[in-house]
C-alpha cells in the first residue's frame, strides 16, 4: 500500500488530481455488455468484509446492472453515462454529479463517455 493510500484508509484522505491520476486495476471487459466492448478497472482503496470504497472506471458501452443486498454511493469525477431505470426512467449524469443506487435497483448502464468515479458500497441486509 502506498503512502497516500496508506493516509486515506487512516482518515486523511486523497486530493482530487491523486483521484483523478491514480493506477487502477488492469482493464477487464464488463459481464453481459449489450452493445460496443466496455473494459472496467477499480482500486479498492478501503473493504472492512462488509463496506467498499474506491475507484473505478469504464470506457464506452452498455450493460445491465442491479443491486442486491447492497447500495451504492457514486460521485462521477469525469465522463458521461446515461442509467436508466428498469421502468425506463433516463438519468443523463456528468462529471460532478454524486447519486444513489439503492438496494433492488435493477436498469442499464450506457457509458457514453470514459467514466472515473468514487464509489462507496454498503450492504442492506
Amino acid at each position: 500500500m502506498t503512502p497516500d493510500l496508506r493516509a486515506a484508509v487512516n482518515g486523511i484522505g486523497l486530493g482530487d488530481e491523486q483521484i483523478r491520476t491514480m493506477r487502477l486495476s488492469e482493464p477487464t471487459p464488463v459481464a453481459g455488455a449489450t452493445a460496443g466492448e466496455p473494459h472496467e478497472s477499480w482500486h479498492s482503496a478501503y473493504i472492512d468484509g462488509a463496506t467498499e470504497v474506491g475507484v473505478w472506471e469504464s470506457t464506452p458501452g452498455r450493460w445491465s446492472g442491479a443491486k442486491e443486498g447492497i447500495s451504492e454511493m457514486m460521485h462521477l469525477l469525469s465522463g458521461r453515462v446515461t442509467i436508466t431505470d428498469e421502468d425506463g426512467t433516463a438519468h443523463e449524469l456528468g462529471a460532478g454529479t454524486m447519486f444513489i443506487l439503492l438496494d433492488g435497483w435493477r436498469g442499464q448502464w450506457e457509458v457514453h463517455e470514459t467514466v472515473r468515479k468514487v464509489y462507496a458500497i454498503w450492504p442492506t441486509r
